[in-house]
């Protein structure tokens, strides 16, 4: 049932009459209009739930992926871990260093089945420790201050080059070259770029 003043009689009520002014009152909401109201509003509180749970879902997922990520990192910082213990097994010594034409020499006698993969690692470490040293890397040591003595003083013919036992023993050198850190074979080719 529709309620409706008139406007007469809310001019009545109100005391003016009809050439004074004109008020027109809005028809009071329906049951209708009141269903429709609470259906809207309920919609919007239903979507605004949505999204909620939705970035809720998003965060979660966020939040999951980075200590995925961060789990990652630190099993593969484990893992090199392991493997430096692993490589710094294989250093039989460390036979001293010595400087020639204002660059320091470090020798290092590793064992003599040493895998590229694990001096590569090696010299890796080294370099971290030490990013300016150049390195010699050898299997033995019986003829190492024949070599140095020759290295430091060559060309001097006091000091004769220990070729058999170089060939032999001298597995790989690091040094700068061309700007960049680089393992070495005793061919000088190269057995990987040091970073």
């Amino acid at each position: 049932m529709k309620r409706y003043f008139s406007t007469i009689t809310l001019l009545a009520v109100v005391g003016c009459s009809s050439q004074d002014s004109k008020v027109v009152v809005s028809p009071t909401p329906t049951e209708q209009q009141k269903r429709q109201k609470a259906a809207q509003a309920k919609a919007v509180a239903k979507a605004n739930a949505k999204r909620v749970a939705l970035e809720k879902k998003q965060k979660a997922a966020e939040a999951k992926e980075l200590a995925d990520r961060q789990k990652e990192a630190a099993e593969e910082e484990e893992d090199a871990k392991k493997e430096e213990r692993r490589v710094k097994k294989l250093v039989v010594r460390d036979l001293g260093s010595y400087e020639k034409i204002g660059m320091d020499w470090h020798n290092i006698q590793v064992a003599s089945n040493i895998k590229n993969n694990s001096l590569m690692v090696l010299a890796g470490i080294y370099h971290r420790e030490n990013p300016t040293g150049n390195y010699n890397f050898w299997k033995g040591n019986s003829q190492f201050e024949a070599y140095k003595n020759w290295d430091i003083n060559y060309p001097d013919p006091n000091y004769p080059y220990p070729e058999k036992w170089t060939d032999e023993n001298l597995i790989a050198t690091m040094h700068k070259l061309e700007d960049h850190w680089r393992l070495l074979d005793p061919n000088e080719q190269e057995i990987a770029s040091i970073e």
